[in-house]
């Protein structure tokens, strides 16, 4: 009677080792997943034709003048409401 309890025991121990491993093994696989994601997203790795696309955006923008002169020295406008 002794072994089958002993039996019962390290049955029950392997199941929970087993499990712990798993959920370790899964834990283990997620976060290499998370780290993978966010390397990539913060690699900020640029195409040929962004590159282009930007230098061309910065050449227009240069060779326009602003629409609107800058305001400089001008007083904060208060607005009064009754």
């Amino acid at each position: 009677m002794e072994r089958s309890q002993e039996s019962k025991g390290d049955g029950s121990m392997k199941l929970i080792t087993s499990f712990i491993m798993d959920v370790d093994k899964v834990k283990a696989i997620f976060a290499i997943w998370i780290i993978a994601v966010v390397a990539l997203l913060l690699a900020g790795c640029m195409s040929e034709r962004e590159y282009m696309l930007r230098k061309k955006n910065a050449e227009n923008a240069a060779a326009h003048p602003p629409t609107f002169p800058r305001i400089a020295g001008v007083q904060p406008i208060r607005l009064l409401v009754e």
